[in-house]
Parts: structure tokens; sequence; C-alpha cells
């Protein structure tokens, strides 16, 4: 589905204004700025953690050395660690502009705003962080899925692991996401 770009600007403009108890979404925030550099080590430490387990779950001598099991694989974790690059990496670009956000969502509506309209990223991009995110979020939609048909029964059993393919999948979007992101930083 395309990106309704209108509508996540909407949606930016509300979610400044939303704040709760536990939770702002979207602030502008002036001590922001100085976190981009932070955001942008732990994108590269992800990155770096991710690309070492998806050798790793490929590598039978590797498995064999750390006495794990020769099938064992837990791309779950590399999808996770490569979503949570990308974020980091658009939580830089928009510290940048002197903005913090705190879900997913509320990103997404930022990179819109704060970039994509201005025509300082575009929109193909925002779409990969949107498709990682689907992915991503697709997991944990089944699972909930799952628990409500039975909940006896999912309180015992979990729903089925990340494939390697959705793994590294998330992680092109996350390389190609984040050379957009360091672009837009003017880091190289």
């Amino acid at each position: 589905m395309a990106i309704d770009i209108n509508r996540l600007i909407k949606d930016f403009d509300f979610l400044l204004k939303r704040e709760t108890e536990n939770k702002f979404f979207i602030r502008k925030s002036s001590t922001e700025k100085i976190k981009e550099d932070y955001y942008l080590i732990k994108s590269s430490k992800d990155l770096t953690l991710g690309r070492a387990l998806a050798t790793l779950f490929q590598d039978k001598e590797k498995k064999k050395s750390l006495e794990l099991e020769e099938n064992f694989e837990y791309w779950e974790w590399v999808a996770t660690i490569y979503y949570y690059s990308m974020l980091k990496a658009a939580k830089a670009i928009i510290a940048k502009k002197g903005y913090q956000t705190d879900d997913h969502y509320a990103t997404l509506c930022a990179l819109a705003k704060l970039f994509v309209v201005k025509n300082e990223l575009d929109i193909n991009v925002l779409e990969l962080f949107k498709e990682a995110t689907e992915l991503f979020e697709q997991k944990y939609i089944l699972y909930f899925h799952e628990a409500m048909e039975s909940a006896s029964e999912s309180r015992y059993n979990v729903s089925k692991d990340f494939d390697k393919q959705k793994a590294l999948e998330i992680r092109d979007k996350a390389l190609e996401f984040r050379k957009e992101c360091l672009r837009i930083l003017k880091v190289k």
C-alpha cells in the first residue's frame, strides 16, 4: 500500500500536540540535537551485531566452536537488530532537526514532515522504513492473533520464528535507509 504523505503530515501535527503522563509521541527538544551522534553510533553497532549473527547462523564451524547445535538459528533477533538500526538512524536525522519521537509511527510521521516534504528524503526511502516496520510487526500481529484464538494454548506455544529471508530483507532495507540518513547528516 502506498504511503499517504498527507495523512502522515496531519498525524505529525496531531502527535506533536498529544502528550500523556507517560508518553509524548513527538516533541520539539533543544537537547535532542546533541544525541544525533549517539543514535548513529548505536545504529552502527546494531548493523555490526546483525551482520555477526547472520554470519554465525550460516557458518557450521563457528556454531561448533561456540557449542551451538548445527541447525541453531534465531533470525528473529537478526531482524530485530537490523530494524532497530533503521529506527536509530531515523532518530539521528530527526534529532538533527531538534525533534524527538517515542514510537515507530511517530518516527514515520516525523520523517515525512521533516524530510520528505522538504525534498531532503525521497518518498521511496520513507517506503523502506515503512516496509521494514510492517515486516517486523507482522510477527507480533500473528502472535497476538494466535493468542486471541486460544488463550490457554498460546501460553504454552510460541509463534513461528522469523525466517532467514525476512530477516535479510530487513537488513537490505536497513542498509539502504542508513545510507540515505548518512547523506542527510553529511557523514561519509
